[in-house]
């Protein structure tokens, strides 16, 4: 999950509200290192605990637990919405080719309502990855 639930913001000591990895992401380079500070030091991670309570991401929490500075903080969640990003589109990709393969191989008599069917779906799947990748930025 890369967006925290509604009502589970993450509010930066300087009043703005943070909801998703792709927020943090963006944020952190403009960030003072004073607000950085106060939720991020040797007593707390608060950006981690967020992580992990309102997303329930143990393993990224425990990576940004290790960051040893805000742009390394920003490298940890970047590579992780990068590799979550691959993955939808992997998974996605992978439906598709077996669809069409299955089609090939069992020589499917494709009428033209079947045509029309896998046209539908691809353009509806086509529009919503440009849907999810608009939200991303």
């Amino acid at each position: 999950m890369t967006f925290a639930p509604k009502g589970q913001e993450f509010w930066l000591k300087n009043g703005k509200s943070l909801n998703s990895l792709h927020m943090l992401k963006e944020e952190l380079p403009s960030m003072s290192n004073d607000i950085y500070d106060n939720h991020v030091n040797d007593d707390k991670n608060d950006f981690a605990q967020w992580v992990q309570d309102s997303m329930n991401d143990i393993e990224l929490a425990g990576k940004m637990k290790k960051a040893k500075n805000k742009f390394h903080m920003r490298h940890i969640v970047h590579k992780h919405l990068d590799e979550n990003d691959k993955s939808i589109f992997d998974s996605w990709n992978d439906s598709v080719n077996n669809i069409l393969g299955d089609i090939k191989h069992q020589n499917i008599n494709t009428s033209l309502k079947f045509k029309v069917w896998i046209s539908v779906f691809v353009v509806v799947s086509i529009s919503a990855l440009f849907l999810f990748f608009a939200m991303l930025f």
